[in-house]
C-alpha cells in the first residue's frame, strides 16, 4: 500500500487520534483488491458491449464521443465500469467456496415473514376471540385494533416484513410449524396470552445471487480484518 508508505508516524497517530486511519486504510486497501483484479479480453469486450448497447452506441466512433463528451479519458472510463465486473470476480474467486456455510449461518436473518398478532392479558377472553376467528365470525386485524393491548394495535395487529430471526424464539417456532393464513391458538408469552396468523413467508435461497450476496459480506470482513492488522503494524512503527 503505497499511498501509507510517504505518511510518517506523527501523522499516522494523529489520523488515529481522529479516528480517520482506519477508514482510510480500508478503502484503500478495498480499492487495491478490486484494482488487481484482472478481467480477460472477452469479459472486458461484453462489459462494453453491453454498455454501447445500453446508450445506444453503434459503433466506436460514437462510443469514443461519449467518453469525450462526458469528459471522460478512456482508461478512466473504463476503469469505472469494470468495477462493479471485477468486484464480482473477486467474491466468486475468493469467497464463493465459503457461501453455503455462511448462508446456513445467517439463514433465520434472511427468511423474510410478515404475522398478525393480538396479544391479551385475559386468558378468556383470548380463548374467545379465538374461537370468532376459528368460526371466520370477525376479522383478525379489526378485532386486534378493538382488542389487543400491545403496540400492534396501532398497525391492527400487523408485523413485518422482518428477518424472522427478530422475532421471539417461541413465536419463531410457531411461525415456522404452521402455514399462510392459518391461526395458531392462544398460547402464553412473558405473561400475556398470544394469537397469531401467519401472513407470508419468505424463505431465503442459496440461489446465484444469495451466493453472490454472502461473498460480499465476506469480502467486506476480509477487508475489515486485513485493514486492521495493516493499522496495528502502522501504529508499532517506532
Amino acid at each position: 500500500m503505497d499511498e501509507l508508505k510517504n505518511l510518517d508516524q506523527a501523522t499516522i497517530k494523529l489520523l488515529h487520534k481522529h479516528d480517520i486511519l482506519l477508514a482510510l486504510i480500508k478503502n484503500i486497501f478495498y480499492e487495491k483488491s478490486i484494482n488487481d483484479v484482472e478481467l480477460t479480453s472477452i469479459e472486458k469486450k461484453n462489459i462494453q458491449d453491453q454498455f454501447r448497447k445500453e446508450h445506444k452506441l453503434n459503433s466506436d466512433e460514437e462510443y469514443y464521443e461519449w467518453i469525450k463528451t462526458n469528459n471522460f479519458k478512456k482508461d478512466e472510463f473504463e476503469t469505472n465500469i469494470y468495477y462493479n465486473e471485477k468486484l464480482k470476480k473477486l467474491c466468486i474467486d475468493k469467497f464463493f467456496h465459503k457461501t453455503e456455510s455462511r448462508f446456513l449461518k445467517r439463514k433465520s436473518e434472511l427468511d423474510i415473514v410478515v404475522y398478525s398478532l393480538i396479544r391479551l392479558k385475559d386468558q378468556f377472553q383470548a380463548r374467545e376471540i379465538y374461537l370468532k376467528l376459528k368460526e371466520q365470525e370477525a376479522n383478525f386485524n379489526d378485532l386486534a385494533f378493538q382488542f389487543s393491548e400491545g403496540v400492534e394495535k396501532v398497525t391492527k395487529g400487523l408485523i413485518g416484513p422482518i428477518p424472522l430471526n427478530k422475532a421471539h424464539p417461541k413465536v419463531i417456532e410457531i411461525l415456522s410449524s404452521i402455514k399462510p393464513g392459518e391461526i395458531y391458538k392462544p398460547f402464553t408469552l412473558d405473561n400475556w396470552h398470544i394469537i397469531l396468523r401467519l401472513e407470508s413467508f419468505e424463505s431465503a435461497t442459496l440461489d446465484h445471487n444469495m451466493k453472490l450476496h454472502m461473498a460480499k459480506e465476506l469480502l467486506m470482513e476480509w477487508v475489515e480484518e486485513q485493514s486492521k492488522s495493516i493499522m496495528s503494524r502502522l501504529l508499532s512503527n517506532p
